[in-house]
């Protein structure tokens, strides 16, 4: 019984656990309704070949554990795990332990946010031979994704307090060298505040300098518009 605490008819507190989510032609879970607090729980599933996109969340307070999330959005801008905003920020996310490998534009898009953790997650990029589909190709110049985290995309999408820290990031892409573009975590700067600084901790981008092969493609940037923001980056 929820009517004492929150609107009628909420899905509360759900818990998904070791469950396959494949296939779908929209996203592979949808916490769409923007209701919070939601406090659901994903934990040891895979989700993955969603063509609409991973998943989906419009509400806080939810751990998403140990998952792999790996090839979801096809063509359409989406990609692995997408924070949106329906009734307003999320609130304290956790994301923890989890394997993203080659979502289509991003491993992780959050849109508007507070005191959100990101940790201990390995991120993977790989090389393509088309920008649309299309196989592994060593050496080729397509990244997918070529951003790992996406923070914001605008003045209207705060992302505060952010804690994102022993992360490791990787772009695969075979015996032959590439330079393809990857961002481990890409910011809009007008989305960050000096006021609520994020806080980016001891993330692994694998040793320096990135050599195209052995670790990570050449052209790899670790972050990306955090100039003069108040972020606190803590590099190994």
């Amino acid at each position: 019984d929820i009517n004492a605490i929150s609107d009628f008819y909420q899905d509360f507190a759900v818990t998904i656990e070791q469950s396959w989510i494949t296939g779908c032609a929209g996203w592979g879970i949808d916490f769409g309704a923007g209701q919070s607090p939601g406090l659901y729980r994903l934990e040891q599933s895979i989700v993955s070949n969603n063509a609409g996109g991973g998943i989906r969340s419009s509400t806080g307070q939810c751990e998403i554990i140990s998952n792999l999330i790996a090839y979801n959005g096809t063509y359409n801008g989406y990609g692995g795990l997408f924070f949106d905003t329906v009734e307003g920020p999320q609130f304290v996310a956790k994301v923890e332990q989890n394997e993203f490998q080659d979502n289509y534009s991003w491993h992780i898009h959050m849109v508007r946010s507070r005191g959100m953790e990101i940790r201990q997650n390995r991120f993977l990029s790989a090389t393509y031979a088309q920008n649309q589909g299309g196989p592994y190709q060593s050496g080729s110049s397509i990244m997918r994704p070529y951003v790992h985290v996406n923070l914001g995309s605008g003045a209207g999408n705060e992302v505060w307090s952010l804690i994102a820290e022993h992360n490791y990031h990787r772009s695969l892409t075979g015996p032959n060298p590439t330079t393809a573009s990857v961002i481990a975590y890409a910011a809009s700067t007008a989305s960050l505040s000096s006021a609520h600084p994020v806080h980016m901790r001891y993330n692994d981008f694998g040793p320096m300098p990135l050599d195209g092969v052995t670790q990570n493609s050449s052209g790899m940037t670790k972050y990306s518009g955090f100039s003069g923001t108040g972020a606190e980056i803590i590099d190994p």
